[in-house]
C-alpha cells in the first residue's frame, strides 16, 4: 500500500470518527424556547416548499377560497394526511441538543449547503414569517437540522416526515371499483385488437387475460403522476377501456401513448353517486399509473 493511499485512508477515518463524535455529543440541552422553534414553525403556515440538492420536489400552498392544500407545480390536490402530519410535527418541534457550528463539519451531519442528501424545507417563502430549514441525517431522537444561513446545527424532534418524491405529496387515490362489482371489461386498441371479458354473477371470477386476472383493474387505483388533460388534446387515444359493473356504473379510460409513457383520462357514467364522485376527482386530469396497472389496462390477449 502506497504512502498516498495510507494518507487518504487516515484522513477518511479521522473525518468519519469526528462526525460520529459530533453526532454523539450531548452538548447543551435546550428546550422549545430555542429560536429555531419560535420562528416560523409556530406561525400560521400557508405555504410549504420542499427541494432536494438538484430540483424542486414539491410546492404546497393553502387555497383559502376552496379551503384545501394544493401542489402548486401541478395545481393538483395535495396529500392532506402528509401535510397535516408535517404541520403537527412542526407545532411540536423541540430542540434536543445543539451540535456543531463549524461549517466544515456540516456535511458529516447531512446539513451542508450543497449536501446531496439534505432536504430544504421552506415555510411561508417570501413572507415575513419565512423560514428555511436544512434537514439532515436522522438520529435515534429525531434528526439534525440547520436554519439556512445559520451555522448552528441542532438535533430536533420529531424527525419531520419529508418524502423526497413529488408523487408522495399528491393525493394519490383515484377511485375504487371492487372486482366483485365488475360485470365486463372491453379493451379496444387503435389497431383493431379487442379484448372482451365478462361474467354472469358477481360471485364468479372474470376470465383471465394473458394468464392474469384483471377484474380488479379499477380496484384501489392510485396515480403515479398527473398533468392537465388538455395537454393531450392533440394526441389521439391508443386504446379505450370500458368497465361495466352489475349496478350500472360505466367507467371509460382513454389511454394516450406519450414519450413519458401512457397517460389515462377517465370518465364515469351511470350509477349517479359513484359516477359523480369519480368525475369530481378525475375530471380534467391525465394520469400515469403503476406499471402493473398500466400493463393490465392495455392487455391485448383474451383468455389462455
Amino acid at each position: 500500500m502506497t504512502r498516498k493511499t495510507l494518507a487518504l485512508l487516515l484522513i477518511a477515518t479521522i473525518a468519519l470518527l469526528l462526525g460520529l463524535y459530533i453526532a454523539k455529543q450531548p452538548e447543551e440541552q435546550t428546550s422549545t424556547s430555542d429560536a429555531v422553534t419560535n420562528k416560523g414553525a409556530k406561525a400560521s403556515i400557508h405555504h410549504i416548499r420542499v427541494s432536494g440538492a438538484t430540483h424542486r420536489i414539491a410546492d404546497i400552498y393553502f387555497e383559502r377560497g376552496d379551503n384545501r392544500w394544493v401542489e402548486k407545480t401541478t395545481d393538483y390536490p395535495a396529500n392532506i394526511e402528509l401535510v397535516n402530519e408535517l404541520l403537527g410535527d412542526l407545532k411540536q418541534i423541540a430542540v434536543v441538543a445543539k451540535k456543531t457550528s463549524n461549517p466544515e463539519l456540516h456535511n458529516q451531519l447531512g446539513v451542508a449547503d450543497k449536501s446531496e442528501t439534505a432536504i430544504l424545507l421552506e415555510l411561508n417563502p417570501g413572507s415575513n414569517s419565512a423560514q428555511r430549514w436544512l434537514l439532515g441525517n436522522l438520529t435515534d431522537r429525531g434528526r439534525f437540522t440547520r436554519l439556512n444561513g445559520d451555522n448552528q446545527v441542532r438535533e430536533t424532534t420529531p424527525a419531520l416526515v419529508v418524502p423526497p418524491e413529488t408523487v408522495d405529496w399528491l393525493d394519490q387515490e383515484l377511485f375504487d371499483i371492487s372486482a366483485e362489482r365488475v360485470q365486463q371489461i372491453t379493451i379496444s386498441h387503435l389497431d383493431g385488437t379487442t379484448v372482451h371479458l365478462s361474467k354472469d354473477t358477481p360471485a364468479e371470477p372474470l376470465p383471465l387475460a394473458s394468464g392474469e386476472p384483471i377484474s380488479g383493474l379499477a380496484s384501489e387505483l392510485r396515480l403515479e403522476s398527473v398533468l392537465p388533460g388538455y395537454l393531450l388534446a392533440d394526441v389521439g387515444p391508443a386504446a379505450t377501456i370500458v368497465i361495466d359493473t352489475f349496478d350500472g356504473l360505466q367507467l371509460t379510460a382513454n389511454a394516450y401513448n406519450t414519450p413519458d409513457g401512457f397517460y389515462f383520462i377517465f370518465d364515469a357514467t351511470g350509477h349517479a353517486d359513484d359516477a359523480n364522485a369519480i368525475n369530481q376527482r378525475v375530471s380534467g386530469w391525465a394520469y400515469t399509473l403503476p406499471d402493473y396497472k398500466s400493463r393490465q389496462f392495455l392487455i391485448r390477449t383474451d383468455t389462455q
